[in-house]
């Protein structure tokens, strides 16, 4: 691949040069738009998809020479093609006569390499690619063991099909059981994935004299015009689809407002799926959780019968996203009872009336304990923090020429994740002169010199909320959060947040590895009486001025479960619950 175009700048580093050249920046060196991922120049190596000498010795021959990333794939397309010794049929090179040709590499690749199960082409495809390239069109292939759980039992029958929409590389399509590859369907908008999923799947059934349903098209405009014939119907939809929204509005699929893709695909499939045929998606988890996306819930629940939900521990090279695969089946069923797989085991989970009403997709073991210290919660809602004020941390575009470890007349203290603890900022933090102009993103003063404040880690299974009242700026791995909630101070809710019960609450709702205003916003905040008032002031007290020990932060545990009136019994789960998390 070329080399990325770099403007050279003393105030910033090289890689956001690149992402500033594209984006296009005012004449003082200021982004026109906000900054993203889809723009980084920088390559993630994908130890998650493949862990092979084997490949990496490829990627290795391969990587930094000056040929487009396309010739270089069909190059090593070629090479795999004629280790089965298809290269030369004429069968092969009719089928490849539209793919792009081959660069020419003198780079010998040892033939046993192509020996191996794992997707080798797939993975030197990644490596090669750019962060920004990967995100923007959700380049990022399912891995061997992911497709193996997804695929298990799974065995096509004569005359049923299975069609991958975004097949990438092949994986769900390799690892399918069938004896006649003439039923495994795949399509992606990407040509070399669509030559690399061929070429995988010409070399998995060499023995077998057959041109693959592989289709470079898009299959969210017009899944019609993807080539096969109009009352094609598949038995089997598995994919892996991008995530992310469709901001450009490109695509309409009916009951989808978020314009979610992945969302916009999995209904796409459904009206491609067989009565009583198999749907099985790897989705974000956010589509489990989020407000904006009860459109997909609603949709699950409404037209199709939920059989299995997996929740994987792992998560994608370059990508905080945790996922969950989700199958069902394309029939309606007015009970909806279904298996939810995880690392610690399986249970079993029904939905009760109040999830079909509100769009709720319950994956914890039920338990009437959880359910009851949740519903104490919710009866004593008497505010919430949707009006309160919300800020993001500081984006310079370059830490390393920004921050400094010692202060200087101009410089000020600036906090980061690293800082935030629980009640309070704590250890070293780092310097900054404060210069919103020549900064990548930054809030509004007024946010940072706020007289009161609450400062959360942006990284963290549940808030850690640091309480300021010294007007100190903030990164943007540290987010601002002013609170207004009837009858209680900010240092109170600061409190609130921090201790157990309501750690309890968020992790139960929400599994991401972020703390996200959408989700704060959910949590609920009790109207106090007098007594509670006072018992709250006291033990806040406490634990500010004493700091953290075992002994304060117990105490203000204590008064925030008396204000809920949640019971012995149930504050033991909420420990051993926090605890099993690992937290």
């Amino acid at each position: 691949m070329c080399p990325p175009i770099i403007v050279k700048t003393s105030a910033i580093s090289k890689s956001t040069a690149a992402n500033w050249k594209r984006l296009d920046t005012t004449g003082n060196g200021r982004l026109t738009q906000r900054a993203n991922k889809t723009l980084s120049q920088r390559k993630t190596l994908v130890t998650t998809y493949v862990q092979s000498a084997a490949a990496e010795e490829v990627l290795r021959r391969v990587e930094g020479l000056p040929h487009p990333v396309e010739g270089i794939m069909s190059y090593l397309c070629m090479c795999k093609l004629r280790r089965y010794g298809l290269w030369r049929s004429a069968r092969v090179k009719r089928i490849f006569r539209q793919q792009p040709q081959p660069a020419p590499l003198r780079r010998r690749i040892p033939p046993a390499v192509w020996d191996e199960e794992e997707d080798i082409l797939g993975y030197v495809y990644q490596s090669l690619l750019t962060e920004g390239e990967r995100n923007q069109t959700g380049r990022y292939y399912t891995t061997l063991p992911v497709t193996r759980t997804m695929l298990e039992n799974v065995k096509l029958k004569r005359g049923e099909r299975l069609l991958d929409p975004c097949c990438g590389s092949g994986a769900f399509l390799m690892q399918a059981e069938c004896a006649d590859p003439s039923l495994l369907y795949g399509v992606d908008t990407d040509p070399v994935a669509v030559m690399l999923a061929t070429t995988n799947l010409l070399c998995k059934y060499a023995h077998r004299r057959f041109v693959p349903h592989i289709y470079c098209h898009d299959f969210l405009a017009d899944a019609e015009g993807c080539g096969w014939e109009p009352d094609t119907r598949f038995q089997y939809i598995f994919t892996n689809p991008p995530w992310g929204t469709d901001k450009e509005w490109k695509y309409s699929v009916q009951g989808i407002h978020s314009h979610e893709r992945a969302s916009l695909f999995f209904a796409q499939a459904l009206a491609w799926l067989k009565p009583g045929g198999t749907l099985h998606f790897l989705l974000p988890n956010a589509l489990l959780h989020a407000q904006m996306h009860s459109d997909f819930r609603q949709l699950v629940m409404e037209h199709t019968t939920m059989r299995s939900i997996h929740l994987y521990d792992g998560r994608f090279d370059g990508v905080f996203t945790g996922f969950f695969s989700l199958c069902v089946e394309g029939s309606t069923t007015a009970e909806q009872a279904y298996e939810v797989h995880t690392s610690a085991g399986t249970h079993l989970r029904r939905l009760t009336p109040t999830d079909r009403r509100i769009h709720r997709i319950p994956v914890t073991p039920a338990d009437a304990t959880e359910d009851s210290i949740v519903n104490k919660m919710k009866q004593k809602r008497n505010d919430a923090l949707t009006h309160s004020q919300w800020a993001l941390g500081i984006v310079t575009g370059n830490n390393k020429q920004w921050l400094m470890n010692s202060r200087t007349l101009l410089a000020e203290p600036i906090l980061t994740g690293k800082q935030i603890q629980p009640f309070v900022a704590a250890g070293q933090t780092p310097f900054i002169e404060f210069s919103p102009s020549r900064f990548q993103q930054c809030a509004r003063e007024r946010f940072y010199r706020a007289p009161e404040k609450l400062v959360y880690r942006f990284i963290a299974r549940h808030p850690i909320v640091a309480y300021d009242n010294q007007q100190r700026l903030c990164l943007n791995s540290a987010n601002i959060l002013i609170p207004d909630i009837e009858g209680i101070p900010v240092r109170w809710v600061g409190a609130l947040l921090n201790s157990s019960l309501y750690h309890f609450y968020y992790i139960v709702h929400f599994p991401d590895i972020k703390v996200l205003k959408r989700n704060l916003q959910q949590l609920p905040f009790p109207k106090l009486d007098d007594r509670q008032q006072q018992c709250l002031r006291m033990a806040v007290g406490k634990v500010y001025e004493e700091g953290a020990s075992r002994e304060s932060v117990g105490l203000l545990d204590k008064v925030v479960f008396d204000i809920f009136g949640i019971t012995d019994a149930e504050r033991s789960y909420v420990y051993r619950r926090i605890g099993a998390t690992g937290e």
